[in-house]
């Protein structure tokens, strides 16, 4: 199998990383549908890193099975563990950190950095986003009887801050963050209800999980996601895009989840409007009720 030349052609280094060569000392273990799989990653390996499975399924011509098949059968505990280490192939210490910084950068220089990639995440986020999908999510949301927010790590974190927002609408808003909390929550959900998933890779098993579950049980779903072609957009009635750069070596990126609460602040927004009676009110009561708790 050559791949060493198509993956020196797109501007690697000559010599195939790490992760890839571990994949070609199984070759001869290999299906031929998991060398299909092989040939594709060695010659967009660096494009690879900010795939989805779905993707690398879909345009190497094979199924999504295939390729997680593949990374098992090469020592990866799975498609994510195979990006990370891909990932690092490629990056620096300090890329770790970010991407965007190098070790001779100034103090200034690193915190002009760090702001312009968040304010080129937020910028290249509204111009991804889509007028129509944004009146559709509001529309689900202002029709619901409840709604859950589901997402785990640092998108839990992310779903746990639209929760305190959201409920200044009046709003029946729960969280769950773990993946058995999510699937009894979603389970308790009806056609009425709407169930926003938030997961920048689209990929994460927990949200998929619950957002499957509410689907059988009619209700609709919103998601967040950065993927275009994932698990998770592939199942949501709605799918809002953030164009936030994030990494498999910095999965924790500011940028992202800056991009992400950004959506789920101009949903409250243009729900909090029309309602901006109901709304001041609700925000009034609050603050009357944790007002005793300020020094």
């Amino acid at each position: 199998m050559a791949v060493r030349e198509p993956y020196g052609a797109a501007g690697g280094s000559g010599s195939l990383p790490q992760a890839i060569r571990m994949m070609l000392t199984a070759n001869r273990q290999l299906a031929t549908a998991e060398r299909k799989v092989v040939e594709f990653l060695a010659k967009h390996a660096r494009d690879v890193v900010r795939m989805s499975v779905t993707e690398v399924a879909e345009r190497s011509g094979t199924s999504e099975a295939t390729v997680v098949r593949l990374c098992k059968k090469t020592g990866f505990s799975g498609f994510q563990d195979f990006k990370i280490q891909l990932a690092q192939d490629f990056s620096s210490p300090v890329q770790a950190i970010h991407e965007e910084v190098s070790v001779d950068d100034t103090l200034d220089t690193i915190v002009k950095k760090v702001f312009q990639a968040n304010i080129v995440a937020l910028e290249d986020t509204l111009a991804r986003l889509r007028t129509e999908d944004m009146a559709k999510a509001v529309e689900l949301l202002g029709e619901a009887e409840q709604v859950l927010l589901c997402g785990v790590g640092n998108s839990g974190l992310i779903a746990q801050d639209a929760q305190q927002r959201w409920l200044r609408l009046g709003l029946r808003v729960h969280t769950e963050v773990s993946g058995h909390s999510q699937a009894v929550r979603a389970a308790l959900l009806g056609p009425k209800d709407v169930l926003v998933a938030i997961s920048h890779s689209g990929a994460s098993r927990d949200v998929i999980d619950a957002v499957k579950i509410a689907r059988a049980n009619g209700s609709r779903i919103i998601a967040i996601t950065h993927s275009g072609k994932s698990p998770l957009a592939s199942l949501a009635d709605v799918t809002l895009y953030t164009a936030a750069r994030e990494t498999a070596f910095r999965t924790e990126a500011m940028s992202s989840r800056i991009a992400m609460l950004t959506i789920l602040d101009a949903l409250f927004v243009a729900m909090a409007i029309p309602r901006h009676e109901q709304v001041v009110e609700t925000i009034m009561r609050i603050r009357r009720a944790t007002a005793a708790k300020r020094v």
